[in-house]
């Protein structure tokens, strides 16, 4: 297990040389009757989620012996998709619109009191009382945790950073609502930048969330370029793997 646990840290430590070599590699450690597969990838070719399910299915296949007979589109449909989206005039109309008055950068003032870059990293973990907690909470007031979990971000960088924060990038996930969407390979999310200004609950954040989802396919690099400014220099992220929860 020691030398699996090197590996591993040595893998983080590799860059892919993605002129050179493919973008991912697996490394089978076998040692008396066990074995470790390592898969190590870019994040270019596949999210968090692409990752779990390929977890999920090979631990399924070899545990039990069957394949799952989805049919999964192939990875040219979502290209094909983002391509669609990038020509569709209302959906560039949008996002002209809804960013139109804020095109000032954000200024953290705490950098200008040194002259070092500082790199603040905290990580705490929730034990499983306040997880039910939430849960429990989020459905009382009939909304998903990660509309509860952004609005308590917002709340956190309203104070912790000295300026009038007017957006904060949101990841999402714009898998194919398609049958076998939810299986597909690759990198399938996008920032989107969302308005603070009239987010004063946690409800008022799923009613953003709603209203952006029509749009939330073009792409943030294109409305970077649109504007001419970085508008996600705070990103919240929610990670939910429930594909994984029947894993032991």
């Amino acid at each position: 297990k020691e030398d699996v646990n090197q590996i591993i840290c040595e893998e983080q430590k590799r860059i892919f040389d993605i002129q050179d070599e493919l973008p991912y590699r697996v490394i089978v450690n076998v040692f008396n009757d066990e074995f470790v597969i390592i898969f190590s990838f870019h994040h270019a070719i596949a999210d968090g989620w692409s990752i779990s399910t390929l977890m999920s299915e090979l631990i399924e296949n070899y545990t039990t012996g069957k394949k799952r007979s989805e049919t999964i589109p192939s990875y040219g449909t979502f290209v094909q998709f983002e391509k669609n989206a990038l020509k569709d005039s209302e959906i560039a109309s949008f996002w002209e619109n809804y960013l139109v008055e804020d095109t000032t950068n954000l200024d953290f003032s705490f950098e200008k009191k040194t002259k070092n870059n500082i790199k603040i990293d905290k990580e705490f973990s929730f034990n499983e009382t306040l997880s039910t907690a939430i849960t429990n909470f989020s459905k009382k007031i009939s909304l998903t945790p990660d509309c509860v979990f952004f609005f308590a971000y917002k709340q956190l960088m309203e104070q912790f950073i000295n300026y009038e924060i007017k957006h904060i990038g949101l990841v999402v996930n714009n898998r194919l609502p398609i049958e076998g969407g939810d299986s597909m390979f690759g990198l399938f999310l996008n920032t989107i930048p969302v308005k603070l200004n009239k987010l004063s609950t946690a409800e008022d954040v799923f009613k953003e969330k709603i209203k952006l989802e029509p749009y939330k396919i073009f792409p943030y690099a294109k409305i970077k370029k649109l504007f001419k400014n970085d508008f996600c220099q705070c990103v919240f992220n929610y990670v939910d793997f429930y594909n994984l929860r029947h894993v032991n």
